[in-house]
């Protein structure tokens, strides 16, 4: 007979009507997600976005269901063709004096243009248009190299053990990332993100069935099948069907609920944790994750949704003149984004000190949940722990977070873009990544 004794109930389920207690995440009952796990949910994600670099938007879905799932070996290791020279010589930033001038540490060039490339703790992992993955260490030394098809770097799966590649196309794989060996490759879903739970999720190009994957085998562990549109967001997962949109477990894709959000167009789905929404034409309705409820609607010419954070989404109105871009919470209207050259697009979140920004690659400004504009910078805009990198006109500046001048830059001619790193960062120029100090 056990001695523990039961945590006092403090709430009843909103699915299933069972009590449960204050430090449950889940219903012991049915495990529909308490209101702990959406503050649970949004400290995972916030640790996520400082330990990876997460395309923006990455959710997602995976195809099950008319595709013969046939795990495939993986290619024979292959040499890396890279050359690496590690220089403590210091480079000019070409700035103010007052701007510390950052250093190479190691320069790697490799036997291709990188096409996509991913941080991970003091190392980088690159694909290059030889059609190679190739792994880098915090000394710029290949540890381990990988035929592949020509993919970009997408992610890491939730556990920070499986390297996720793909194209926008068909066709998806997945490496160990201890040392490159392919663990699954399928060339008919498409990719879209990475669950909460550890799953790799994608949903089949133009439609269709909708389903999980084990990341580290690859093997479907549910599915749904003629969803028109899907989205992921912490432990749930929802699909859009004709005029029902379902909620489902991320976990085991059990129901959680449906509601009936009307017959139309061609819709959108979208969510994050604190709202999902259907964009049917002009009208955006959001509901509550949790039950399904009706939060909100509004009307918008040729409307757009994009989540900005855990919390808000925003609605643009294309065909508006002038264009607007309106920030939502669960409550309603939040507030309006500026708009300058163009709607703002792909806003990319991040997290310093707790506190959640997003850059906007469209303005190159940084703003916080407040919508407030910190600072607008000129140039590619990368977030960090600590503030923001900007690459222009071959330098790389250091800015700390919402300042008008930068306090550490590099000379690197030809940089493209930086990969943040747990000590420092790396920066990409063609076929070279030099890691920086």
């Amino acid at each position: 007979m056990s001695t523990e004794q039961d945590a006092p109930a403090t709430a009843s389920c909103t699915y299933c009507g069972n009590a449960y207690g204050p430090a449950d995440v889940a219903c012991p009952r049915c495990g529909f997600p308490t209101p702990l796990a959406k503050v649970k949910a949004a400290s995972d994600a916030r640790r996520a976005r400082l330990r990876t670099r997460v395309v923006a938007g990455a959710v997602a879905l995976a195809v099950v269901g008319g595709s013969a799932f046939l795990l495939l070996g993986g290619d024979d290791e292959t040499a890396p063709t890279t050359s690496s020279s590690p220089s403590g010589t210091p480079s000019t930033s070409g700035s103010d004096p007052g701007v510390r001038e950052l250093q190479r540490v190691w320069e790697t060039t490799l036997d291709g243009t990188v096409l996509g490339e991913l941080g991970v703790g003091d190392g980088v992992v690159v694909s290059i248009d030889s059609g190679d993955l190739v792994s880098l260490d915090l000394a710029g030394t290949a540890t381990w190299s990988r035929a592949q098809p020509s993919r970009p770097v997408v992610g890491l799966d939730a556990s920070g053990q499986v390297l996720v590649s793909a194209e926008d196309g068909p066709g998806i794989s997945a490496n160990a990332l201890a040392d490159g060996e392919e663990l699954w490759r399928y060339p008919d879903i498409t990719y879209v993100g990475v669950a909460d739970s550890g799953l790799v999720v994608d949903v089949e190009a133009g439609g269709g069935p909708f389903g999980v994957l084990d990341a580290r085998t690859g093997v479907p562990t549910w599915s749904v099948p003629d969803v028109d549109a899907s989205a992921v967001a912490g432990a749930m997962a929802y699909v859009l069907r004709g005029p029902e949109l379902t909620a489902l477990s991320a976990a085991d894709g059990s129901v959680l609920w449906t509601s009936d959000v009307g017959a139309g167009a061609e819709a959108t789905l979208v969510a994050n944790l604190g709202l999902v929404v259907v964009v049917k034409g002009s009208e955006v309705l959001a509901l509550d994750p949790l039950n399904g409820t009706e939060r909100w609607a509004a009307q918008a010419q040729g409307a757009a949704v994009e989540v900005f954070s855990d919390e808000l989404v925003v609605v643009t109105s294309e065909r508006a003149a002038p264009p607007t871009a309106v920030v939502y919470d669960a409550m309603g209207e939040r507030g309006t984004l500026p708009v300058e050259d163009g709607l703002p697009a792909d806003l990319v979140p991040f997290t310093v000190d707790g506190e959640s920004y997003a850059v906007d690659p469209v303005s190159g400004a940084v703003l916080d949940e407040d919508l407030t504009v910190l600072a607008t910078y000129d140039g590619t805009v990368t977030p960090a722990a600590d503030g923001v990198y900007v690459v222009a006109d071959g330098v790389v500046s250091h800015y700390p977070l919402g300042a008008p001048t930068p306090d550490a830059g590099i000379e690197v001619p030809g940089a493209e873009r930086v990969v943040v790193l747990a000590d420092g960062f790396a920066v990409v120029a063609g076929d070279t990544v030099i890691g920086v100090r």
